[in-house]
């Protein structure tokens, strides 16, 4: 399902509805204990702001896994109309998504953790082709295993647990992980920094394109028009913004880490999607040039 066909269908929809129920739908998103309430928040902003009085409930998935959620989702058998997840070529073939990267692309920034040996070298880096003398930390399974990978980096897959005591025994150079997860990456990687082992580099980040979309069935296209109508106007009203900057922890990472004004390396995802590639610049983050 297109994103044209998605707004003919909520334009038909709309104009030829004249009931107050056609502009009162119920969402009703499932996540986990562990989610993000930024992204609840930011939902229930995008709905605020579409055409139309629509509620929002919240359905926890405590006793789902995520095979079972996109199954049901897909199949029309769930009990929640919406999910929040990261993006896959298979997701966009199977479940209707929703054009509008909920971080701005920032899901897919990397910091590097490095070792103490490592980190005066890594600050003389001035190109891509620089960061292919040193090792790269990878969980086995991990999306950034391939991708970088496929960028020409040398890289070291292991099983997650085992990546920070292959950066502390100086088996590799780097642990590349995400910005989103900066706090958490903090407090486990804690001993490490105490005992000098591991340090966080401040002169390089690499970013490839990826984010989280929200993901309804593909039948649900009355649904996904107030839903992409809502996103795109606080996107661009400024609601968006405002709002990462007061509850993101996001924030707080990518303010940690810019203050330090570093080189960001783009990678080429060969994962992502042509739709994904389409979407427009203004919807994902720009870093700004270094001087």
């Amino acid at each position: 399902m297109t994103l044209v066909k998605i707004w003919i269908f909520g334009i038909f929809s709309l104009f030829f509805c004249g009931t107050l129920s056609c502009h009162a739908e119920h969402f009703k998103l499932g996540s986990y204990a562990q989610s993000d309430p930024f992204f609840l928040e930011l939902l229930q902003a995008a709905l605020n702001a579409a055409d139309g009085d629509h509620t929002l409930e919240n359905y926890s998935l405590v006793r789902y896994n995520q095979a079972r959620t996109l199954s049901e989702l897909s199949h029309g058998q769930a009990p929640f109309n919406l999910y929040l997840t990261g993006h896959d070529k298979d997701r966009e073939q199977t479940l209707l998504q929703i054009d509008i990267p909920l971080t701005k692309g920032l899901l897919g920034t990397r910091v590097l953790f490095v070792q103490p040996k490592s980190d005066a070298k890594i600050n003389q880096v001035t190109s891509f082709e620089d960061l292919k003398t040193f090792t790269f930390a990878s969980g086995t399974t991990w999306p950034d295993t391939p991708i970088l990978k496929h960028n020409g980096l040398t890289v070291v897959p292991a099983p997650n647990e085992s990546l920070p005591i292959m950066l502390a025994r100086q088996r590799v150079d780097i642990y590349p992980r995400s910005v989103m997860e900066w706090e958490r990456n903090k407090e486990a990687l804690e001993r490490y920094f105490k005992r000098g082992e591991i340090l966080l580099n401040t002169h390089v980040i690499l970013k490839y394109k990826s984010d989280l979309f929200f993901y309804m069935n593909k039948s649900d296209t009355k649904h996904a028009a107030i839903l992409q109508q809502g996103l795109e106007r606080i996107m661009e009203n400024g609601v968006y913004d405002r709002m990462f900057k007061k509850t993101s922890n996001l924030q707080i990472a990518l303010d940690a880490v810019m203050k330090h004004n570093p080189v960001v390396f783009e990678l080429e995802n060969p994962r992502l999607s042509k739709r994904v590639q389409n979407i427009p610049e203004k919807y994902w983050y720009q870093f700004p040039a270094k001087p």
